[in-house]
């Protein structure tokens, strides 16, 4: 996509598409981003209401995303950044540990392992960190090396099973929701690399902020379901329903910042010299796993926790991916009769309550809270819900080197069909931002 003064449009405002319609206007093309949902921001989109604000998906960045300092900086939203103590309470048999990743005397005071064990993931861990530069986890192209088996296997073969089940699984399984089974090991060494002395950060004003800057200065319809692209004589028709009714847009260049489920099907009428027979089968086979986030607004707790979030550790299936108290990131907590607490269930749990009814989402997700924080009052409220069937993509063994594959093929195309998306690099907001500012 080299050619300038284009009409292109970008289909999906999360962090992806917006980057990549921040970049294609910087480079002066007349850009317009389509949206489905009422507002921008994808997975990393920020509910408010009530004076609450809630982020719905993404909840925090660390130091080791430079693309999001980079364009803050930029844009001139760095002030908006603010430091997170991010000290974790880990589940065991009714037992919550703290624990912070960053404190040496923490990690030693952990009491679900031994000292051998410690020392173990110690040296497994400074080996890595040794080698941190060598890892981006925004970058496919670097952790399509490491990529010949699971998180699981790995963890098995230079470590244990019990490090595996009460560090490396905690450390993965609740932000992502998927299995470690069923993931590339490049994603457990990417992470683990930059553990040391790893800091933590959010959005005083959300974490959509990130979007709302990108796109201040471009064309964006919100409320926009794309139901059809076809492509005749050099340029593309791209059929929009919106709230009065369907509209038929125009366009030189089409940027799919979409899941690869949805950029599969909306291209699905596009000739092969537009997206290849190996594009086309990469989109196919690409997965997801499925999450539901869940609020509750409860009356304010009496002791303030002395974690951010509560994870499961151990092993076998875990029906709770994480417990978190907003309040951490909430200024006017000490001031507020009520807080907000936030469950998120494991992928395997959210595919089993997808179709069920919200009220008995709520019940199970309020069960499962009081288990690990009994402290909970009774009279928690319902206060948001949020289903994702596609939530994150899966970063399978081997998939890391297909991105890869798949990127530098669209880089040599050079359009006039471009992908961006998480999935074409690790699942965080900085991974979704380096394949939309990839476009251009």
């Amino acid at each position: 996509m080299t050619c300038e003064g284009k009409e292109v449009i970008v289909i999906g405002a999360g962090p992806a598409g917006c980057a990549a319609a921040y970049n294609l206007s910087q480079k002066g093309h007349r850009v317009t981003l389509l949206e489905k949902e009422a507002a921008i921001g994808g997975r990393t989109r920020t509910h408010r209401d009530e004076n609450f604000k809630l982020d719905t998906g993404a909840a925090f960045i660390t130091n080791f995303y430079p693309r999001i300092f980079a364009l803050a900086k930029e844009l001139g939203f760095e002030s908006s950044i603010a430091e997170l103590s991010r000290i974790s309470g880990l589940h065991h048999e009714g037992r919550t540990a703290e624990l912070n990743i960053s404190s040496t005397a923490s990690f030693l005071a952990f009491p679900f392992l031994g000292m051998l064990d410690k020392l173990k993931m110690g040296k497994w861990t400074a080996g890595l960190t040794l080698k941190r530069k060598q890892f981006d986890i925004g970058d496919p192209q670097t952790l399509q090396h490491f990529d010949a088996r699971s998180v699981g296997e790995h963890a098995r073969t230079h470590l244990n099973e019990k490090i595996y089940d009460f560090l490396i699984r905690p450390g993965i399984e609740p932000f992502w929701y998927f299995s470690c089974e069923e993931v590339s090991e490049g994603l457990a060494l990417g992470l683990s690399a930059h553990a040391a002395g790893a800091k933590f950060y959010y959005f005083q004003e959300g974490i959509d902020e990130v979007c709302q800057k990108l796109t201040r200065q471009i064309q964006v319809q919100c409320n926009a379901t794309v139901s059809q692209v076809t492509y005749t004589a050099g340029k593309f028709q791209v059929t929009v329903k919106g709230p009065q009714g369907e509209e038929s847009l125009e366009a030189d260049r089409l940027v799919l910042a979409t899941t690869a489920t949805v950029a599969n099907r909306i291209t699905s009428q596009l000739p092969t010299q537009l997206v290849s027979d190996n594009q086309r089968a990469f989109l196919q086979s690409q997965n997801y796993v499925a999450n539901i986030h869940l609020a509750y607004k409860v009356p304010r707790l009496q002791k303030a926790p002395p974690m951010s979030s509560i994870f499961p550790c151990g092993p076998g299936n875990h029906a709770l991916a994480a417990l978190s108290f907003n309040r951490i990131k909430d200024p006017q907590r000490d001031t507020r009769e009520h807080e907000l607490i936030s469950l998120y269930l494991s992928g395997e749990e959210s595919t089993k309550y997808l179709e069920q009814p919200d009220e008995k989402i709520y019940e199970r997700g309020i069960e499962l809270a009081r288990e690990f924080y009994p402290d909970i009052n009774a009279q928690a409220e319902p206060y948001y819900i949020i289903r994702r069937p596609e939530a994150i993509p899966v970063h399978a063994v081997g998939r890391y080197r297909l991105a890869h594959a798949f990127q530098q093929e669209q880089k040599a195309r050079g359009g006039p069909v471009f992908f961006c998306g998480d999935y074409l690099a690790t699942a965080t907001i900085d991974g979704a931002v380096a394949t939309g500012l990839s476009v251009g």
